[in-house]
């Protein structure tokens, strides 16, 4: 009987680590730091190649409301699926291991929302370099 507990600790630590490590995100990478370059000049060269970068300081605004509102859409649909994954991983790990299984990916809107948290930041950026009053 001791093995079979013994057995089954084993396997609900390895089953936990997994998790742990499959759940991880790797941060995005820091943009490099301009903080000596005057304000006007602190544009990468994507941002001068964006579409944003064309944009009015009226049209900045709009698209910078715009990706917000997206952020929090997608912060929320991550947030969900963190719960939905914390609940799943807890019922599995204590009832039915073969829960964990049913648990969701979120690569996609991760992805998407690290695209608009850059997105948000180059318009930042075009803002300031051109001294937008807004």
């Amino acid at each position: 009987m001791a093995k079979v507990v013994l057995f089954n600790s084993v396997i609900d630590a390895l089953i936990i680590t997994t998790l742990f490590t499959g759940c991880a995100n790797r941060a995005r990478d820091l943009p490099p730091d301009l903080s000596h370059l005057p304000v006007k000049e602190r544009l990468f060269v994507s941002d001068k190649e964006s579409g944003e970068y064309c944009m009015t300081c009226d049209n900045l605004k709009i698209q910078l409301e715009l990706t917000q509102k997206f952020i929090l859409s997608v912060e929320n649909q991550l947030s969900n699926i963190q719960a939905s994954n914390q609940a799943k991983g807890s019922i599995g790990i204590l009832l039915l291991p073969p829960v964990i299984l049913t648990m969701q990916n979120s690569d996609e809107i991760s992805t998407e929302y690290r695209q608009l948290d850059e997105r948000k930041e180059r318009i930042f950026r075009i803002k300031n370099a051109r001294e937008c009053e807004w």
